[in-house]
């Protein structure tokens, strides 16, 4: 009787041992494993569980595996994910991550861009939203011998909130705004990329008694969208 109680306990810890290794990452493979799987040439999914999770602040490699597996709100839920895949597009290279949280949250645009010698240059563009306003942070990455480098600054020019409208209505956005208002749109297709103000952020220069009403409608007509062009490596203001 023992020992089939014994046999019985142990029994019960191989399935428990078990059941631990299939849950982790909820495919039953180590992230070591599942990264040492994919090889170039890398499609988007592959860049999007390549990037190192402080590259992305918020979709750990753990929360970006269940992403992958459950595509409704209720089961991401019910396995604790907190990431939803709103697009995957293979064919263009293109993904969209967006928390699945309510009043205020994060959404994710990524994608590549591949230069006349075949290398390739990674966007992550981060999308920062509340019921106020909407801003972004967009970096460019190279991905070269399993290693990350930041190279945005070599391929974005310097963008000012003068080219979305005028110097003193700049001055005056810049002066009330504690982070960058500008808001970026990478492309699904095509290799140009938008950005623009959000109204958001005018309306609160209005709401908080910045500016007045004539000055608000001012601003608001001034506004402009910006395009930046892709050309073999580097994006240039249309002029």
């Amino acid at each position: 009787m023992a020992n089939n109680n014994s046999y019985s306990i142990l029994n019960k810890i191989t399935v428990g041992i078990l059941l631990l290794c299939f849950s982790v990452f909820g495919f039953g493979q180590t992230k070591k494993a599942v990264l040492n799987k994919i090889k170039p040439p890398y499609n988007i999914k592959d860049y999007y569980l390549l990037l190192p999770d402080s590259l992305l602040d918020g979709p750990d490699f753990n929360q970006r595996m269940i992403s992958l597996r459950y595509k409704n709100i209720d089961d991401l839920w019910k396995h604790k994910g907190y990431w939803q895949i709103d697009t995957l597009d293979y064919k263009n290279g293109y993904l969209k991550l967006s928390s699945t949280g309510d009043g205020s949250g994060t959404e994710f645009e990524i994608t590549y861009f591949i230069k006349k010698d075949k290398s390739r240059e990674i966007a992550v563009n981060t999308i920062y939203w509340d019921l106020a306003m909407i801003s972004s942070s967009l970096k460019f990455y190279s991905f070269e011998n399993n290693t990350w480098k930041n190279i945005t600054k070599k391929v974005l020019p310097e963008i000012k909130l003068s080219f979305f409208t005028n110097e003193a209505f700049a001055k005056i956005i810049t002066s009330h705004t504690t982070t960058s208002p500008v808001l970026y749109k990478l492309p699904q297709k095509g290799k140009n990329i938008t950005a623009k103000i959000d109204i958001g952020t005018i309306d609160n220069l209005l709401d908080e008694n910045a500016v007045d009403e004539d000055e608000y409608l001012q601003i608001k007509k001034s506004l402009k969208q910006i395009l930046l062009i892709w050309n073999n490596g580097i994006f240039k203001l249309q002029k």
